[in-house]
């Protein structure tokens, strides 16, 4: 794929080649809008558009124009490392152009972040988007950008954070149907989280309900994976798994690759409920080299979390451990105590099926005194009343 390249410079560019690079891009916005399926196999094409429009200040509405329609595809097709240079850019011509288009190039930069698992870069450029919208007096995006913090809240483990951003779409009337469905979204994953089963099944109820008015079936399958997980939590394995093939079946009527993958892997979640170990691996395989290609950490870390547990279900000491340190690894590079020590839990819990409790209580000691620092939540006292049983052992 290109990606953002040097060109000569702007003022050795004779007359009519700048009029070329300014009638292409205006092409392929034009098609971008009015032919997305064409559009979307000439991407390399574009992309070669993109980097001689950059430059040159005529240019400059159609590739902004351009940058921000093609991102959400970019970001869906797993191609966010090679698309963050172009965010990147948008976000600097849009500061010296003073165009509050550098808004939504945050939008989209934060969510790309967010997905990655850099929550701290996540949360600086989605704070800085909230920002821009008073000094230039809008409110555009500004719901749909403390929704997108609301989640890097709620990935943190800072969930009355994550709740206080996400009610002040629901509180207001002037934040679209689009909107307050993901805010509804947040409030089922922050449910989830706390355990609170029945109150995430109504909000996620909530939400697919506005995203099918609203005809957003990428969205609609999204929430769909997400009320999958709280009908497994209930034991309703059935219905989950109904919902997940819905879930499966709409990203693909999409020509989704990437997304899918997520409920993907919550079918291998039930599978691991199930005790079928082998089948469990098989769709976690499956979606696994999909987040490893595009470094989807906070994934990648359920997955290997997950991949331990049914190592250890088959008693596959060695290839359990390396799956949980993976795990563990990975969570670490986010600030969510809670789903560390979760994972801490699992991997202690392998060593003491595989005979060696020894290490398992150093691994639950240390899980403990983790957990002392996180803030107070219902998931906390969840896990502390776990360890505390496990340490009586």
């Amino acid at each position: 794929m290109d990606t953002v390249t040097t060109t000569p410079s702007v003022q050795l560019w004779p007359n009519l080649f700048r009029q070329l690079v300014i009638t292409n891009s205006r092409h392929w916005l034009n098609c971008a809008q009015n032919d997305p399926e064409h559009f979307a196999q000439e991407t390399s094409q574009v992309l070669r558009a993109l980097n001689y429009g950059l430059p040159l200040p005529e240019a400059w509405e159609s590739v902004r124009d351009l940058i921000i329609h093609l991102s959400p595809l970019m970001i869906r097709r797993g191609q966010g490392i090679e698309w963050e240079p172009y965010l990147l850019q948008g976000i600097k011509r849009s500061t010296e152009q003073q165009d509050p288009a550098e808004i939504k190039f945050r939008l989209h930069l934060g969510n790309l972040y967010r997905l990655q698992g850099r929550l701290p870069e996540a949360h600086d450029t989605l704070q800085t988007g909230v920002n821009l919208c008073g000094h230039y007096d809008t409110q555009t995006h500004y719901w749909a950008l403390l929704n997108l913090l609301a989640l890097v809240a709620r990935l943190s483990g800072h969930h009355e954070e994550a709740l206080a951003h996400c009610q002040k779409a629901l509180d207001t009337s002037q934040s679209s149907m689009a909107e307050r469905a993901e805010a509804w979204n947040v409030k089922g994953l922050v449910a989830h989280d706390q355990r609170k089963w029945e109150a995430a099944l109504n909000y996620f109820d909530q939400a697919i309900d506005l995203y099918h008015f609203t005809n957003n079936n990428f969205e609609k399958a999204r929430t769909l994976s997400n009320r999958g997980m709280i009908l497994r939590r209930l034991s309703r394995n059935k219905e989950a798994q109904e919902t997940y093939r819905m879930s499966i079946d709409l990203f693909q009527s999409l020509g989704d690759k990437l997304e899918v993958n997520k409920p993907i892997t919550n079918l291998g979640n039930l599978y691991l409920t199930k005790k079928d170990y082998n089948s469990a691996i098989t769709y976690y395989i499956k979606a696994l080299s999909a987040f490893q290609e595009c470094n989807y950490v906070v994934d990648l870390a359920h997955i290997y979390n997950n991949l331990g547990m049914a190592h250890t279900g088959l008693s596959n000491w060695a290839i359990a451990e390396e799956y949980y340190t993976a795990s563990i690894n990975a969570w670490k590079n986010t600030d969510n105590k809670y789903s560390l020590v979760n994972v801490l839990d699992n991997f202690g819990e392998m060593f003491v099926k595989a005979q060696q409790s020894h290490r398992a209580h150093e691994i639950w000691r240390q899980a403990n005194q983790i957990l002392q620092e996180a803030a107070d939540d219902p998931r906390k006292t969840h896990l502390q009343q776990v360890l505390n049983k496990r340490l009586e052992k």
